[in-house]
């Protein structure tokens, strides 16, 4: 597997659309500050400006593009650059469910459609990919690495927004788990050629290291043992992997362990025990401890309310 698809498979991610509607120039809107997700926007038809509230950042986006708001950053979106907001919008707290408010897709003659959602991103190494995302990470449809992709999944969303049925939500949700993907693919292959935060990925010798974890998790890892595997001292190792990862070594063998564990907790009826054997622990009461200082609840517990 290549260092993208290897980073990109760290994360997971749940969509929810929620919002779509046409507007008249001229227009604005505030998107309010929600730092627990990442915000989305897609232009369905016609085109708008979009800004970070801050100021760092604005730019004006065509029918086709896409752009991503990490961090649920506060911005506004307006048919002239600078237009000041007429209204705010807001998403309702993971207690409440947004209730979808889809309109109708413009006439040509109509200025502008939106498709409008949320991302939470769950990653075992948080501090690797979403820290570093820029302020605002936009695909543009015609500027894509993969000319077409984005424009394919946007008439796809279109044909569910004209034809909504029974599921329409659940697919229109998973399109834009494709769209943010792709979005992610094309910011971590820019960023691994041109050098940036992310280049020491691509470092086979932390390669080594990172696949003989990936594949063997219940090892007795040790920072020795690791910096064999890469072939380096243990200081050069721990170095560059705490530069590459944003973690320690035995750190990012921690996380890795409890990604696994919380995915056979949630998808499978192994025992905590089986569980423990599989991510690389003695007994179930060191999984336990382990499991607790990364999740902040028991193992027991995880699983009991992912299946609620």
């Amino acid at each position: 597997m290549d260092t993208v698809s290897k980073i990109l498979d760290m994360i997971h991610v749940r969509s929810t659309v929620y919002f779509s509607k046409s507007v008249m120039a001229p227009w604005g809107m505030e998107v309010v500050e929600q730092p627990d997700i990442c915000r989305f926007h897609l232009i369905m038809a016609g085109s708008t400006w979009i800004r970070l509230s801050d100021g760092s950042e604005e730019v004006e986006l065509h029918a086709g593009d896409y752009v991503v708001v990490p961090h649920g950053k506060p911005h506004v979106l307006s048919s002239e650059p600078g237009l000041m907001a007429n209204s705010t919008h807001n998403v309702p707290g993971s207690e409440a469910l947004p209730v979808p408010k889809f309109e109708p897709r413009p006439a040509p003659e109509q200025s502008t459609q939106l498709l409008c959602g949320y991302f939470r991103i769950s990653s075992f190494a948080p501090d690797l990919i979403p820290e570093r995302l820029p302020g605002l990470l936009v695909v543009r449809a015609g500027e894509s690495e993969r000319p077409g992709y984005v424009s394919d999944v946007a008439s796809l969303v279109q044909h569910e927004l004209d034809t909504m049925g029974a599921a329409s939500l659940v697919i229109l949700n998973r399109l834009t788990d494709v769209l943010l993907f792709c979005a992610l693919r094309e910011w971590l292959n820019r960023s691994l050629a041109e050098g940036g935060a992310l280049a020491a990925l691509s470092d086979q010798r932390l390669q080594r290291a990172l696949s003989a974890i990936h594949d063997s998790p219940e090892r007795n890892w040790t920072i020795e043992s690791l910096a064999q595997v890469a072939g380096q001292s243990r200081t050069a190792f721990a170095q560059g992997f705490r530069r590459a990862m944003a973690s320690t070594p035995m750190g990012y063998v921690t996380q890795y362990r409890t990604l696994l564990a919380r995915r056979m907790l949630t998808e499978t009826s192994l025992a905590l025990d089986d569980i423990a054997n599989r991510t690389g622990y003695s007994d179930t009461n060191a999984f336990s401890r382990a499991f607790r200082r990364v999740i902040g609840t028991s193992p027991g517990a995880f699983r009991k309310s992912s299946r609620n």
